[in-house]
């Protein structure tokens, strides 16, 4: 359903149901600032809950992204 209802900037989501102490769904975004990366996660989550009644008891705790080095040697 989060594939289904974002925008076409959602490249990958990936579930990780055992993650503690809540499950991770992790969002790879292509956009260009941290700030658009973490409020088009609460959109997608938000715009998939609003169409999605399995997700209606869940509840979003925060959304935020990860700052990764990449090596572009």
């Amino acid at each position: 359903m989060l594939e289904a209802t974002a925008p076409d900037v959602l490249e990958h989501v990936s579930v990780h149901p055992q993650a503690r102490p809540h499950p991770v769904v992790g969002l790879f975004l292509r956009v260009t600032s941290l700030n658009e990366a973490e409020s088009t996660a609460e959109d997608i989550w938000f715009r998939a809950a609003a169409v999605c009644p399995q997700l209606a008891g869940w509840r979003l705790h925060r959304a935020e992204a990860p700052l990764m080095h990449y090596d572009l040697d």
